[in-house]
Formats: structure tokens, C-alpha cells, sequence
């Protein structure tokens, strides 16, 4: 949707607000097709690729669901890696003939329709921005990895508008556009005029079936299912080991081997030593 020709002010004031920037125009370049934000569409991400009128690049796409590689730990390390892998790979697509101290800023910005960093605690922030520094350094602001984590903006759903900055604005409209139960909310933003326009593009997008089908057939990217086909893969080389250390501390204690002996040969815990004695 925000690819569209006529979506330049909604694209504009949504990567102003997550980016901390005053963005007055973008152009789209190099992006697969736009993905809808209705309910249907939940398993797929929306992906913008574009750049400023002074060089900035851009990316913003909706990770509606955790990659499936993560979904073994829930820890999202693939998501975050992966946020680095596309941001770098954004940066250094830029001419080469220029210095190094000339190369624009590019932000990674992924909306999640999940809790990424809720393991934190205390975390409660529903927007990071990562740059490269430690406690006291800056050692670029070159790239920029945003995550917005949708779900955590519902503390705010019953704030005054007013008192709403424009990042929260956005999050709460993007998590809650066609939501019944937040109509009332969501509507108050839609006077000023990028909300207005963001209501007509996502509505004509729900409404227009054929154009929502086609969004559907992009349910992953390449790069994500060689990743998720590899995690499923090294999780099964992990169970398989696991159960030969099993087999093998059954073998030792039929063969009279005490506890510790088999516990330090095969480092299964004394716990799970002492389940296979009685097995």
C-alpha cells in the first residue's frame, strides 16, 4: 500500500514518526509488491524500500508472525540477525565512488505484530533504535535498525490523543486499523490528513479481493524458508544426538557403571540418569 503513487504523505509521515526524522518526500525503488494490514493477511509482511530526496535509504516492513526458526527458542536471534543481514546489505548498495564519510543513513524499521524483546526486564519500550556504539561512544549512526513492537502500544489505547507522539499515533493506528472494539480511537486520528489517506488505502486494499489474493501467494521470502529449513534441520541433528546419549547411558548402566561414571561420560544431567535406572 505505501508503494502506491498516491501514498507519498502516508509514507512520509509514517517513516518521519519511527524514524525521529522530518521526512518530506520518498521515492520508492527496488520493492516487492505491497502487502495489506487486514486480518486475513496476518502471515505476511509488508516490505518499502525508498529513499529521500537527500539520499537516506529506507526499508519498513510488517513481520506479522516470528520467523519459524525462532519459534524453537522464542528468543527471535534469526529476526534480529536477519534485520542486520538486510540493513547492511542496504547500506553498502550505495555507489561505490563515494567516501566513506559520504554514504547516507539507511534505516531497517520492522513493525512486529509480537513481542520481541518482552524477555527483557522491565522492558516495556514498544520502540528500539539500534545504532553502532557502546555506553559512551558513537561509532556510526550510518545504520539504524528500528523495531516497533505493535502489541506493547495497547497500554496507550486509552491516552488523550494529544498527548500521543507521532510514533505512538501510528503504532496504535497500524495495530488496531479495522479493529471493531478500537473503532472510536483509531477514528480520532483521522483528522489530519496522512490518516485520512492511510484509512482510503488500506480500506481499498481489504475491500479488493484480487489484489488481496495476490498478496497471499508471498507468504515467505526465499532467504527466510533457507533459514527456517536450516534451524529445523540443526534441531534435528540436536535431537538425534541427544537421543544417543540416551542409549548409550542405558548401555552403561546395564553394564554396571555407577551414576557419576555415566553422568561425566556423556554429560547428561544425574536427573535424567537416574529416569533411565528405573526405565
Amino acid at each position: 500500500a505505501l508503494t502506491k503513487p498516491n501514498a507519498g504523505i502516508v509514507r512520509n509521515a509514517i517513516l518521519s514518526a519511527f524514524t525521529g526524522l522530518e521526512i518530506v518526500d520518498s521515492v520508492v525503488a527496488g520493492n516487492e509488491p505491497p502487502i495489506a494490514l487486514s486480518s486475513l493477511e496476518k502471515a505476511i509482511r509488508l516490505d518499502v524500500n525508498c529513499t529521500t530526496a537527500d539520499g537516506k535509504q529506507l526499508n519498513i516492513e510488517m513481520q506479522a508472525q516470528s520467523m519459524e526458526a525462532d519459534n524453537l527458542t522464542n528468543q527471535h536471534e534469526n529476526l534480529c540477525i536477519r534485520s542486520v543481514h538486510y540493513a547492511s546489505k542496504l547500506f553498502v548498495s550505495q555507489e561505490s565512488t563515494l567516501k566513506y564519510s559520504d554514504l547516507k543513513q539507511t534505516f531497517q524499521i520492522i513493525l512486529c505484530d509480537f513481542s520481541v524483546f518482552g524477555g527483557i526486564k522491565e522492558d516495556e519500550k514498544f520502540i528500539h533504535r539500534f545504532t553502532f556504539s557502546d555506553d559512551n561512544l558513537q561509532l556510526t549512526d550510518k545504520i539504524i535498525i528500528v523495531f516497533v513492537e505493535l502489541p506493547k502500544i495497547k497500554k496507550l489505547i486509552n491516552t488523550p490523543t494529544s498527548e500521543l507522539s507521532a510514533e505512538e499515533k501510528w503504532a496504535l493506528y497500524i495495530e488496531f486499523f479495522g479493529n471493531k472494539d478500537f473503532y472510536g480511537k483509531v477514528s480520532e486520528f483521522e483528522n489530519k490528513e496522512e490518516f485520512k489517506m492511510a484509512k482510503e488505502i488500506l480500506s481499498n486494499i481489504s475491500q479488493n479481493e484480487e489484489e488481496r489474493f495476490r498478496y497471499l501467494s508471498r507468504l515467505k521470502f526465499q532467504t527466510d524458508l533457507t533459514h527456517n529449513q536450516a534451524a529445523a534441520r540443526d534441531e534435528g541433528i540436536k535431537q538425534g544426538k541427544t537421543e544417543g546419549l540416551l542409549e548409550a547411558a542405558k548401555n552403561a548402566l546395564k553394564k554396571g557403571l555407577t551414576f557419576d561414571i555415566v553422568a561425566d561420560i556423556t554429560g547428561l544431567p544425574m536427573e535424567e540418569i537416574e529416569k533411565l535406572s528405573l526405565a
